[in-house]
């Protein structure tokens, strides 16, 4: 079945808030953190009640003192929020633009940024920047919620607004971040501080509410130990900027697995690389696990999982927690079991030798858009199979589901999903209700009825994708195996020989010695199973 990918709404009661006040040493840490809380669930009672909260950065939920929390509208939040969106329009492009949009979609400045490195980090500082700098007509009437799609920064800017001197960025971004530090608003301890900045990134968001099983992060966490994800080049004409992916918990904790779908830009190697180091600068490493990552910044997940061998050299030249970086490389393994998924299932190969490629090469893609979304289609429809049969055979599933982000309806890959679910649907009803198994060549005329009922025909390349590739090879054994019932007595006469003279070198001597061995084996029937097992076989090796 083919959807809107709808799995990571979260349809808890949240109001945006921000900690204050903590004193422990753990506590201590989560000061100016923002996030959501609950307020229609609490703990305790008069001046000790909590609320569940989940904060930029940290897994899960905790419980927060309400006296600790400061609480926005939502109508402030709308009203007062200032938006900061960065893109580009193809894996090619050497420059990204920055938008600022405030109040009533305001527009309140775009500028470029050249860096590659650190495009999303350096872009929505300079933002920030722009915004104090240039329009302080703003404040004094509400707070100021910046939106930007980098956590290192939100949090780094709302440590430095409750009084975090030390707090710093790696280079060699460091130096404007300091420079945006010293202008940007503090907390004098008479008011609240008027300008924070929020973790809002625009195609994955980060897990609040949902329970632990529920939980996206909890999902992708599971796909990279064992390698049930996929990720390739992004078909969507509206999105040839991003890296697209699939994956499911194949772990077998749950019986209806869905196959997931996202979208994401990764500005390449270095920003992941940039990444971890800008969390070492800020001395909160513990994001750094994967399991905490996988939940708290998908985005910095899978470029982490994409470059993950270039990251795990990052983690150890800076000298991080050996069970850190363990965990990491359980994740390596993982990657490799990904590819090998992809591999095993490149029947789409012989459409396309680009996706030999790796991310390095730009996928194989080129810089003209037709053939970009003809590739990546190819991808996306060798990960589908991929994914598919990485999860085949796991005990405890007894369903897998696609989900595609609503924008991919109708498009080739979408329609591909859909009629392939059909077949196999079609198919499970037809052998449920005969109690036979559809015969090969029937199978092969109801594949093709559902590519026609989702628009393919013979001049489409999926009229024999891969569903109808596995289809036709297990027809052409089928023919061949109709010639082995002669073949199996030359072959059985080859495998006496062969056993005959197997006992020649282990007795020394003469082939009498060797009958009479295996005469007595045969009484024993030792030499008959053996004889079995190697015609049979040989015989499957023909037949495959």
């Amino acid at each position: 079945m083919s959807q809107p990918n709808i799995s990571s709404y979260d349809p808890t009661p949240s109001t945006l808030c921000r900690v204050h006040g903590l004193t422990s040493d753990e506590g201590k840490k989560k000061n100016g953190s923002v996030g959501y809380v609950n307020l229609t669930k609490s703990f305790g009672t008069g001046a000790d009640i909590r609320h569940p909260v989940c904060l930029d950065g940290f897994k899960s939920p905790m419980s927060v003192k309400r006296n600790n929390l400061e609480v926005f509208s939502e109508e402030e939040e709308a009203n007062n929020g200032i938006m900061v969106a960065i893109g580009r329009t193809s894996f090619f492009d050497s420059s990204y633009h920055v938008i600022i949009t405030g109040r009533n979609t305001q527009t309140l400045g775009q500028t470029p940024v050249k860096s590659s490195k650190t495009a999303r980090t350096e872009g929505n500082l300079e933002a920030i920047e722009m915004v104090l700098k240039n329009h302080k007509y703003e404040f004094g009437t509400g707070p100021i919620i910046f939106k930007v799609s980098d956590l290192n920064l939100a949090r780094a800017l709302n440590r430095a607004a409750f009084g975090d001197e030390e707090i710093k960025v790696a280079a060699p971004l460091n130096k404007k971040f300091q420079r945006v530090k010293r202008i940007f608003p503090k907390e004098d301890g008479q008011k609240k501080v008027q300008v924070m900045v929020k973790y809002d990134p625009h195609r994955l968001w980060p897990d609040k509410f949902l329970t632990k099983l529920k939980k996206l992060g909890t999902q992708r966490y599971e796909a990279a130990k064992l390698g049930t994800y996929q990720i390739y080049p992004s078909s969507h004409q509206d999105n040839l900027d991003a890296i697209e992916l699939f994956y499911a918990d194949g772990s077998g904790k749950r019986k209806n697995v869905i196959i997931q779908h996202e979208l994401y830009i990764d500005y390449g190697v270095e920003e992941a690389i940039m990444y971890a180091r800008h969390v070492f600068a800020m001395n909160e490493t513990y994001r750094l696990y994967p399991d905490v990552l996988a939940g708290a910044d998908p985005h910095a997940f899978w470029s982490a999982i994409l470059w993950i061998e270039r990251f795990i050299k990052t983690l150890q030249k800076l000298q991080l927690a050996p069970d850190l970086i363990d965990e990491w490389k359980l994740l390596q393994v993982g990657r490799k079991k990904s590819l090998g998924h992809f591999k095993s299932n490149m029947k789409f190969a012989r459409f396309d030798p680009a996706l030999l490629k790796h991310p390095e090469e730009n996928w194989g893609i080129g810089t003209n858009e037709g053939q970009h979304m003809e590739i990546a289609t190819a991808y996306t429809i060798c990960a589908v199979e991929a994914m598919k049969k990485s999860l085949k055979g796991t005990k405890g599933i007894s369903s897998v589901t696609v989900v595609t982000c609503g924008q991919f309806k109708g498009t080739e890959m979408w329609r591909y999903i859909r009629g392939t679910t059909m077949f196999n649907e079609k198919k499970d009803k037809l052998e449920s209700k005969s109690g036979n198994e559809l015969s090969v060549e029937a199978s092969i005329n109801l594949y093709r009825q559902c590519m026609q009922m989702v628009g393919f025909d013979k001049a489409s390349r999926f009229w024999e994708g891969p569903a109808f590739l596995d289809l036709s090879q297990k027809k052409s054994a089928l023919e061949q195996t109709k010639n082995l019932p002669e073949l199996q007595k030359v072959i059985e006469l080859i495998v006496d020989n062969f056993l005959h003279y197997l006992m020649l070198p282990i007795l020394g001597t003469s082939d009498y010695d060797s009958s009479f061995m295996w005469n007595v084996l045969y009484k024993k029937g030792a030499k008959q199973r053996i004889r079995k097992y190697m015609v049979k076989s040989f015989v499957a090796s023909l037949s495959t």
